[in-house]
């Protein structure tokens, strides 16, 4: 049996307060996975409790994930579907292959993010491996998913569907394997907010992961704001945070110096904000797509009586919140909706905790139309996020309920596997030494070389520090194919 919680030493340190008959009935129905301790009282469930989970149901969890991952991986196969994958993939093999980061290669990112792709290509320099990779950091999401919703309700079914779900939300579905720092910060929230809802040196652990999130994407430091209001243990939270953030600080600096600092933040600053009509559109898509997460999310705040640890639902609604907060970086030129990525994450968790104590509250009170019609409208909610991803498993090149319904032509996959194919096979008919004219992931998949060896052209063009690398890119003159193949 593995704890995920202290558990009480007896019956008598348990707190006080009369047991429920339904709190009964369910330890003896076997519904939920918990630890019956005389006197337990889920009127005041904000203390932690002793949850175990046996092998039996993280096995099945375990091996329904690593099903649905492999059916998701011949799903999407060697598609394109984010430029920005492209550009982190073919930078972290420059970086492999013996190019300096910052001072060669123009990097918008901390380095962690490339750091990561060069490891995994330095495994194996291949697409399908690196997405194989990929996704084995989103199985760690769907797992965190899983533990998360287990603490907060004790229900295996809830948990299981929940981890599952994970990894069928749209934006999950449409940026799946992307190497790109969401991928990994989506992961690092949610565990921060598992560990932060402890005190002690797991609060500690749960400040460096926030770091270590903010390492792969400075920007979402902003998670720590809502976090630290709520956790109990803010001293070691901020201890976590800071050291965690020197450290990679200090290291990054011995190896890269003023260019770093020149990169990750001059550059940012130079490349502008984006039209207020396209920040409309991106606040749109994201609201058609989070908003129906958001409606039994509430839920397990309106009946957190029912929650089983209290300081854990203060702790993912904070994530949550830092997360959708994280839009705000919609504004700056470059950025796009894979920003959505952790916020459905922690989303997923509580939806599946608000509606466990829905049905738990239907169970034990008497049933009235208000309870029903919540019901039903949490329902419905969880059914238009079924249709969103539905529509992007069964028509990735024109996913019309994905889209907000006054979105253009947006957000659909960009090449299928054989239009891929395709492309790859132009690109190789081109000479070696010919710098290849297509995008940084068909260039990757092809093993072709950009102009000016830069994986990252959008941040060359549009920041002024990189005028060096500018000039590399403008000396290739000469590409194949002579027109873009996307």
């Amino acid at each position: 049996m593995i704890s995920l919680a202290p558990s009480f030493a007896s019956a008598d340190n348990a707190p006080p307060g009369p047991q429920r008959a339904g709190d009964i009935g369910r330890c003896r129905g076997g519904t939920h996975v918990l630890t019956c301790l005389p006197g337990l009282s889920t009127n005041r469930p904000t203390e932690a409790i002793e949850v175990h989970i046996d092998f039996r149901s993280t096995l099945v969890f375990v091996a329904m994930a690593a099903g649905l991952l492999f059916a998701l991986h011949g799903w999407e196969g060697e598609s394109y579907w984010s430029y920005s994958d492209g550009a982190y993939l073919y930078t972290s093999r420059a970086l492999v292959g013996g190019s300096r980061l910052y001072s060669d290669l123009a990097a918008a990112q901390p380095p962690l993010v490339y750091w990561a792709g060069a490891l995994i290509l330095r495994v194996h320099d291949g697409l399908l491996w690196a997405r194989a990779v990929l996704g084995a950091v989103g199985l760690l999401g769907g797992v965190l998913v899983f533990v998360t919703v287990l603490r907060l309700t004790h229900n295996r079914i809830a948990a299981i569907g929940a981890g599952l779900f994970a990894f069928l939300t749209p934006w999950a579905l449409h940026e799946h394997t992307a190497l790109t720092p969401e991928t990994f910060v989506a992961p690092l929230l949610l565990a921060s907010a598992l560990t932060c809802s402890r005190k002690g040196l797991s609060s500690v652990a749960g400040g460096v992961a926030i770091a270590l999130a903010a390492g792969f994407k400075a920007s979402w430091l902003l998670a720590l704001i809502p976090l630290i209001v709520v956790a109990p243990d803010r001293r070691r939270l901020m201890l976590g945070v800071v050291c965690g953030g020197t450290g990679l600080l200090i290291v990054s600096l011995l190896l890269y110096e003023g260019a770093l600092i020149t990169n990750v933040v001059s550059a940012q600053l130079q490349t502008g904000t984006t039209s207020p009509r396209i920040v409309l559109e991106y606040v749109e898509q994201a609201a058609w797509d989070l908003a129906p997460l958001a409606v039994p999310a509430i839920l397990a705040w309106r009946y957190r009586r029912g929650v089983r640890d209290t300081a854990l639902l203060r702790c993912v609604i904070a994530v949550s919140i830092g997360a959708v907060a994280e839009m705000v970086t919609l504004s700056k030129n470059g950025s796009y909706l894979n920003v959505v990525v952790p916020a459905e994450l922690a989303l997923v968790a509580l939806s599946a905790t608000g509606l466990a104590l829905l049905v738990s509250h239907l169970r034990e009170r008497p049933r009235t139309w208000s309870s029903r019609w919540v019901f039903l409208a949490a329902a419905a909610s969880v059914l238009v996020v079924a249709a969103q991803s539905g529509s992007l498993l069964a028509a990735p090149d024109d996913p019309t309920l994905f889209r907000h319904p006054f979105a253009g032509a947006y957000y659909q996959r960009i090449l299928g596997d054989g239009a891929v194919r395709r492309a790859v096979g132009v690109a190789q008919r081109c000479p070696l030494n010919v710098p290849f004219s297509g995008p940084p992931f068909l260039a990757f998949v092809a093993h072709r070389r950009l102009p000016g060896d830069q994986g990252d052209p959008f941040i060359v063009h549009h920041a002024a520090v990189h005028n060096a690398q500018s000039q590399q890119i403008a000396r290739d003159s000469v590409r194949c194919p002579t027109r873009r193949p996307v």
